[in-house]
């Protein structure tokens, strides 16, 4: 008798708990059915208008809109102009009528005016004061000319006290097409200043009508691969050699590479 009741109130819990169990599952799936419908679940949740957060001004916006506020007129004005004028590009760049066009135009030419105006005055202003003024490198045309004449005359002054103390010395190579072509620039070079020329070689043959010597290596420090052809610049004691063109160059341009030494690594002068 006590077993069949002990039965009884099992089987009655065991019901009791799947009824429970059941109520839950309802009651879980219940609100979750309705946003599965279709194809919107995977959406998020709509915020309605009283739910949406009010952006407050941070203090890095505020800070701009104050810096944009404190800036000095001139400042305001040109970033107006360059403002308005790029809006204008851009609307005539993607709208190209008359009245877009017209628009860019006119904000350029105030851009050009104001430009026009800046560039005369600030030649007047410098016009005023002599330590805006370097005479050899002057803007006009017939000025750089006269004074192109006289820092040839500066220069051959110059190179031919030089050619006292220093001679010229072509180092060259049988069969080198280079150095045939530079042998005439070079003896030009030296008749012009009056300097005495040598071509090193290996046999110490004349070439292109420049007295030969043999090269024995003097120069091997400055040309360890014997590359020709190269022009040196050599101390009439023989204890001072400098490189003055590698390959070919023309006289004008052995004349600035002299001048550069000169300036910037030996005085030669």
């Amino acid at each position: 008798m006590g077993v069949e009741l002990m039965n009884k109130i099992l089987a009655s819990l065991k019901l009791l708990l799947i009824l429970l169990l059941g109520m839950a599952a309802n009651s879980y799936a219940a609100p979750r059915a309705k946003s599965l419908e279709g194809f919107n679940w995977y959406s998020e949740k709509q915020v309605t208008p009283k739910e949406k957060e009010i952006k407050k001004p941070t203090a890095e916006s505020t800070k701009t809109e104050q810096k944009a506020n404190e800036l000095p007129e001139y400042e305001k004005n040109i970033r107006d102009l360059q403002d308005r004028h790029e809006k204008a590009h851009r609307q005539a760049l993607d709208n190209p009528t008359n009245e877009n066009l017209l628009t860019e135009l006119y904000l350029e030419k105030e851009m050009m005016n104001k430009s026009r105006l800046y560039s005369e005055r600030r030649v007047a202003v410098a016009m005023l004061d002599s330590k805006f003024t370097n005479m050899k490198e002057h803007s006009n045309v017939l000025h750089r000319s006269i004074q192109e004449q006289v820092d040839s005359q500066d220069m051959l002054k110059k190179l031919s006290k030089l050619s006292k103390d220093w001679g010229l010395i072509l180092q060259v190579q049988d069969g080198c097409a280079h150095c045939h072509g530079f042998a005439p620039i070079v003896l030009e070079f030296a008749n012009n200043y009056g300097f005495q020329l040598l071509a090193a070689s290996k046999d110490g043959d004349d070439f292109e009508q420049i007295k030969g010597v043999k090269d024995r290596g003097e120069m091997v420090m400055f040309n360890p691969n014997k590359v020709a052809p190269i022009l040196y610049l050599v101390k009439s004691d023989g204890k001072e050699v400098i490189p003055i063109s590698r390959g070919i160059h023309s006289e004008d341009e052995i004349i600035i590479q002299i001048k550069r030494i000169d300036k910037h690594l030996r005085r030669l002068f």
